[in-house]
């Protein structure tokens, strides 16, 4: 595990270095460049983050340190800057809550998957299917924000 977590650290910061990144982040405008940043960074992070849960304490910070880097990039901050204020503004959660925000997102889909699997089984008419009594959503998973 923790030569997968270098690996990704790695090649993640080989990306935000690259001098051709570094050059283009004046010639576009932000919302561009915060979506090539994303597109390059953020998804190799979010890969496989459901199988990061239980991660040891020095992991986790390397991991947080790719997305800090990423949000200086993005809004040309300095590596002494407060780097809380600009993850808040990309709406970016922290690694532990990126984790565990992933495994709440796929249990709720495998638990919304069976139930309407189990509904469509038992449903005998199209009318009765469609009406929202028969996919319930226990209060664990409706309290937690996963769809925005």
């Amino acid at each position: 595990m923790r030569t997968d977590i270098q690996r990704t650290v790695l090649r993640c910061f080989a990306v935000l270095n690259q001098r051709q990144l570094r050059q283009i982040r004046h010639s576009v405008p932000t919302d561009t460049f915060q979506t090539l940043v994303v597109s390059f960074v953020l998804t190799s992070l979010d890969y496989s983050n459901s199988a990061l849960a239980g991660l040891l304490l020095y992991l986790v910070r390397r991991l947080q340190s790719v997305l800090n880097a990423a949000a200086r990039l993005i809004y040309h901050l300095w590596r002494s800057d407060h780097i809380s204020d600009a993850l808040a503004c990309l709406h970016w959660l922290c690694v532990p809550e990126r984790i565990e925000f992933m495994i709440d997102r796929r249990s709720l889909k495998s638990y919304i998957h069976t139930n309407i699997h189990i509904n469509i089984n038992s449903c005998h008419s199209p009318t009765k299917f469609l009406q929202p009594a028969n996919l319930t959503i226990p209060t664990q998973f409706y309290l937690c924000s996963v769809y925005r």
